[in-house]
């Protein structure tokens, strides 16, 4: 990541014209207890305060600290305005408006040619920032990295209709043809502001970085060729700064002279550009939008002629959707996304080695559920082709197992060295590794990114060496600006090393196991305030995961999970992670057929697909099913499979052992060929008694 231009101090003797001039006059405005004061009412924290108090030499930690916050610029005070006019300094007000107005709005603003020049220069910077990014994918962590283009598939993608008509009155989920389409279908047309939903390796930032390497490379078939200006950021690594900041520290070369002004100048000379934020559901700053400039844009308050596309987790959108928002959201691998991927990125266009690595990998009971989940397919489709031979996983406990034992196997092949560390996950070391995923998960805002040093002193340099070179845990070059008091200048801007896990995934595999160390040694009653924050339609591999490591905590999670609404069709997937007790969970699936099933297209793709499972572990074990009612969510029939497809992706077919099918549509109403396909499909149906 590239390094932060650091703050001008201008000189004392007012020799600096503009904005540097403006600088020194506030500071000379200013008493040290009116700094601490207004500091105060704009939320700075005790250190940087601490460093204003002992700032006794020129002044100006005030000023630095304002600028690099975003709170005074050449384009803009008000936030200072603001906060002087709270604190009742209102002489001071007039004193530095007059100052403003006087040093910087009347200067002459920088010539076309001028800017033309530095435009350029921005362009070329970001593009080389860009390039290593979209080039950096890896679909497995051992694997040699890629470019996004070539490991991209489109995969199912919908947009939320709000005016449609449904049961509940929550509008309605609407197909669109691919990725593009978010810019170019009519029914978005008017939107401003896309937030990109998707369950954890749903494909969010792979979708995200082919937009950039579209946007590089003017791709003839994008929408985005034409883009003046793409801002592409990873809001994991920033905090509340400045958006020309944040751009400076995240895009822009270490030895870049642009500073925030010519950013902000350059950005609003465009015709057009698109931002897209990427890990809403990891930002450190949600919150108000009237003091962070990411919260400011997503909510239209700042750049509203910019289009904005922001990824999240569905269970963590902005607080607020502002006018000219649209939601679409990703859908995860159907079979033919999952046949074009393995094609393009492990078999190089190889049908016959294709159709044998999908046909191994469905030997595995969990295939349906596994390979939706984006990630899951590609890392499972990768292993599968370097082991030549059939993997078969029972659950998604041993799943991840298989995962992290390949992890541990690339290494040990490389090191010539055998690890001991999966075999022994209640070491301490590994039991503080395991805390830290579930507090972080915890968190409001789930900061999963720490420093090295926190987590190498945390868990020990010997354990924290290994997962680095395994690639579970993975790090990453960054610039912070310190505030801690007694900070000399040259030290005011330093780079750090962050860390975090591979993927959002395995952070949930570790939290896990000290899920399952808590529960399995304290009583029910303490079990609703532990996982409060733990959502199990959010965080799910959580509570699966820890039910296929301890049997004794599995059956108290499970229990939990039946008190909370729609915690009885989740409870199954926990219940199929205990591979050994069968005759309980036939014995819950019956209780639940009997009663019938809802699948609805207003559930979360999660809750709908672990309905789907159900359905297809009752048809297993000749369980029989008293009803199917489908709530809109018909999306066609398959006349030649004899199966009802779902607009998630999902398939009924004419095997599931069910009596009475009801297909219920509020959005729109059935055409005459889907109710005929629906009456063929019938006749194909054993066990059905009754259509409605």
């Amino acid at each position: 990541m590239a390094n932060l231009q650091r703050t001008v101090i201008p000189s004392e003797n007012g020799s600096d014209k503009g904005f540097g001039k403006f600088v020194i006059e506030l500071k000379e405005s200013l008493t040290t207890e009116n700094k601490i004061e207004v500091a105060t009412v704009l939320g700075f924290r005790p250190a940087p305060i601490e460093r204003i108090q002992l700032d006794t030499a020129d002044g100006y930690a005030f000023t630095q600290l304002l600028q690099e916050r975003g709170i005074i610029s050449s384009s803009d005070i008000t936030p200072l305005i603001d906060a002087l006019k709270e604190c009742n300094l209102r002489g001071i007000v007039q004193t530095i408006t007059e100052s403003f107005q006087r040093n910087v709005q009347c200067q002459a603003p920088p010539t076309i040619s001028e800017l033309q020049e530095k435009k350029e220069e921005f362009l070329q910077d970001i593009k080389e920032t860009y390039e290593d990014m979209y080039n950096g994918v890896q679909p497995v962590s051992y694997i040699r990295e890629r470019c996004v283009n070539k490991v991209f598939v489109d995969s199912g993608i919908e947009y939320f209709n709000k005016e449609g008509r449904s049961e509940k009155g929550k509008g309605t989920w609407h197909k669109l043809d691919s990725y593009n389409s978010i810019f170019t279908d009519p029914r978005l047309a008017h939107a401003m502001v896309y937030v990109l939903l998707g369950e954890p390796g749903y494909g969010k930032s792979t979708l995200a970085l082919q937009y950039v390497y579209d946007w590089c490379n003017r791709c003839s078939d994008s929408p985005l060729k034409n883009v003046e200006m793409l801002i592409f950021l990873r809001l994991r690594y920033l905090k509340s700064v400045s958006i020309f900041n944040a751009i400076k520290q995240s895009l822009l070369s270490s030895d870049s002279t642009l500073s925030d002004d010519d950013i902000a100048n350059i950005i609003k000379s465009c015709k057009s550009v698109v931002i897209v934020f990427d890990g809403f559901d990891e930002y450190a700053s949600q919150g108000d939008s009237s003091k962070d400039d990411v919260m400011k844009i997503i909510a239209r308050k700042m750049f509203r002629k910019c289009k904005v596309v922001l990824t999240t987790r569905p269970s963590s959108t902005p607080p607020r959707l502002a006018h000219k928002t649209e939601q679409v959201r990703l859908t995860g691998f159907d079979d033919q996304a999952r046949e074009r991927y393995v094609l393009k990125a492990v078999v190089d266009g190889n049908s016959e080695a294709a159709a044998n690595i999908l046909q191994r990998l469905q030997k595995s009971p969990v295939f349906s559920d596994i390979c939706q989940v984006s990630l899951f397919f590609v890392m499972f489709a990768h292993m599968t082709l370097e082991r030549d031979m059939s993997v078969v996983v029972e659950s998604i406990t041993s799943f991840f197992r298989y995962v992290l034992s390949s992890f541990y196997e690339h290494k040990q092949i490389r090191a010539g060295t055998v690890s001991t560390t999966l075999k022994n996950m209640d070491t301490a070391e590994n039991q503080q590794l395991c805390k830290l995923a579930f507090v972080s998960l915890r968190e409001k805002g789930r900061n999963l990114v720490w420093r090295r040093e926190t987590v190498a002193k945390l868990i020990g340099e010997p354990l924290y060496n290994e997962l680095v070179e395994t690639g579970v845990l993975v790090e990453e070059n960054v610039v912070e600006i310190v505030d801690e008091p007694g900070t000399s200048a040259a030290d005011h801007i330093q780079r750090k090393t962050d860390v975090s896990f591979y993927h959002k995934l395995l952070c949930e595999w570790y939290a896990a196991h000290y899920v399952t160390d808590f529960v399995s040694s304290s009583s029910e009653s303490n079990l609703k305030g532990f996982f409060e924050g733990i959502d199990p339609f959010d965080l799910q591999y959580v509570y699966r995961i820890a039910c296929g490591l301890n049997p004794a905590a599995a059956d108290k999670i499970i229990r939990y999970l039946h008190k909370i609404e729609g915690g009885d069709k989740f409870a199954i997937l926990c219940i199929l992670e205990q591979t050994g007790d069968m005759e309980k969970m036939k014995e819950t699936i019956r209780q639940i057929c009997f009663e019938g099933v809802v699948i609805s297209g207003y559930d979360s793709l999660l809750l709908q697909r672990s309905t789907m499972q159900l359905l297809e572990i009752a048809a297993r074990y000749e369980i029989p099913i008293e009803a199917v009612i489908l709530n809109n969510c018909l999306k066609s029939v398959d006349l030649s499979t004899s199966a009802i497809r779902t607009i998630s992706g999902l398939s009924l077919t004419s095997r599931i052992p069910f009596k009475w099918l009801e297909v219920s549509l509020y959005d729109r109403d059935m055409t005459k060929n889907e109710a005929i396909d629906i009456l063929q499909f019938a006749t194909t149906c054993p066990s059905l008694r009754k259509l409605g």
